[in-house]
C-alpha cells in the first residue's frame, strides 16, 4: 500500500512538474499570440485613421474641391483656358465668402487667384496657348499628387 501512495504521489510529482516545465512555452505561445493580434489590430486602425474617415463630410468635400480646382487654376494636367477661368472664379468666390471667417486675409488671395485667371483669359490666343502647354511641359511637375493618409484622390 505505502508503494501505491508513493506511487500516486510520484506521478502526481511528475504531473505538476510536467505542467509546470510546459506554463513556459505555452506562456510565450500566448504572449506571441496576443502581440501579434495586437500589432494586427494596431494596423488596420492606423488604416482606418485617414482624414476621410476622421473629417465631417462637407471637411472632406472641400479639401477634394480643392484637389481637383488647384491644378486647374495653375494650368495642369491638361487644363482647358476656360476650366482655367472657372477656377479662378470659383476660388474668388470662395475667398470672397470665407473672408468674413479669416478678418479680410482672403482678400488678398483674390488678387493671385484673379492674376491666375488672368493666365487662361490670354490661353484662349492659339499660339499663347501653345507656348503654355511647351512651357508647363518642360517643368519637372508630376501630373498628379497623391496626398499623405488621403484616400480620395
Amino acid at each position: 500500500m505505502p508503494s501505491e501512495r508513493l506511487r500516486d504521489g510520484l506521478e502526481r510529482l511528475a504531473s505538476m512538474l510536467w505542467m509546470l516545465v510546459m506554463l513556459i512555452p505555452r506562456g510565450f505561445q500566448f504572449l506571441v499570440g496576443q502581440a501579434r493580434g495586437t500589432w494586427d489590430n494596431t494596423g488596420r486602425g492606423w488604416d482606418y485613421l485617414t482624414f476621410d474617415n476622421l473629417l465631417p463630410p462637407s471637411i472632406t468635400g472641400t479639401i477634394q474641391w480643392f484637389i481637383e480646382t488647384i491644378p486647374k487654376l495653375l494650368g495642369l494636367r491638361d487644363t482647358k483656358p476656360w476650366q482655367q477661368i472657372g477656377a479662378a472664379a470659383s476660388l474668388i468666390g470662395f475667398a470672397l465668402l470665407a473672408t468674413f471667417l479669416t478678418g479680410g486675409w482672403l482678400i488678398g488671395t483674390v488678387v493671385i487667384v484673379a492674376a491666375l485667371g488672368s493666365v487662361g483669359a490670354v490661353r484662349f490666343i492659339p499660339a499663347v496657348n501653345d507656348q503654355y502647354k511647351e512651357w508647363r511641359a518642360a517643368l519637372p511637375i508630376k501630373n498628379d499628387y497623391d496626398l499623405p493618409r488621403w484616400k480620395r484622390d
